[in-house]
C-alpha cells in the first residue's frame, strides 16, 4: 500500500507540465475514488472496501527541460468487514518535492527522469467490534521515476511513470 501511495506522487510530481522552457509553471491536480465489495460464499465474511485520495501538485521550469515540483497529497482507505463489526480506517497526509529533467525522444514525445523526497504522516484506526486500536506514523522517503511525457501543445502534456524505486 505505501508503495503504491509513494508511486502515485511521483506520477503526480509529473502529472502536467504545461512548457518545458525555462520560466513556465506546470500545475497537477489528482482525484481518485475506489470502492470494492467481496463476500465469500457459505460464510458470512463480507468486506466493503472505499479508498479516496486528492493530489495537488506545482511545478515551476528553473532552465529548459528541468522542473522543480512540489505535490500535496490526502488518502483515505477504509474497510468493514464481517457485517460491519470490524472497521479499519488509514489517513494518509503527504508533501514531496521533486526534481524532474526531460530528455527528448521524436518531435513532441520525451523522456524523463525524477528524484523525490518527502514526509507522509499516516493514521491508523481500527475497531474490532471489542477495543479500539489507534496507530500514528511519520515516514521520510526517496525516490526515483522514469517515465514518458507526449506534449499535446505548448501548454499540455500527457504523462506516465515506467519506473519507480522509493526507500523510506
Amino acid at each position: 500500500m505505501k508503495r503504491q501511495l509513494l508511486t502515485a506522487m511521483a506520477v503526480v510530481l509529473s502529472l502536467c507540465g504545461y512548457a518545458q522552457t525555462k520560466g513556465t509553471n506546470a500545475l497537477g491536480l489528482g482525484l481518485g475514488i475506489g470502492i470494492s465489495s467481496s463476500d465469500t460464499k457459505n460464510t458470512t465474511d463480507m468486506r466493503d472496501q472505499k479508498s479516496t485520495n486528492f493530489t495537488l501538485g506545482y511545478g515551476h521550469f528553473i532552465k529548459d527541460n528541468t522542473k522543480l515540483g512540489i505535490s500535496l497529497w490526502y488518502h483515505r482507505n477504509k474497510t468493514e468487514s464481517n457485517g460491519y463489526i470490524n472497521t479499519d480506517k488509514m489517513d494518509y497526509l503527504g508533501a514531496f518535492v521533486g526534481y524532474q529533467k526531460y530528455y527528448p525522444l521524436y518531435k513532441k514525445l520525451n523522456a524523463f527522469a525524477t528524484g523525490s523526497g518527502g514526509y507522509t504522516y499516516y493514521k491508523q484506526s481500527t475497531f474490532t467490534g471489542i477495543q479500539n486500536y489507534k496507530n500514528e506514523t511519520d515516514e521520510y522517503s526517496l525516490g526515483a521515476a522514469g517515465g514518458l511525457a507526449l506534449f499535446f501543445s505548448k501548454r499540455f502534456a500527457l504523462e506516465t511513470t515506467l519506473l519507480n524505486s522509493n526507500i523510506s
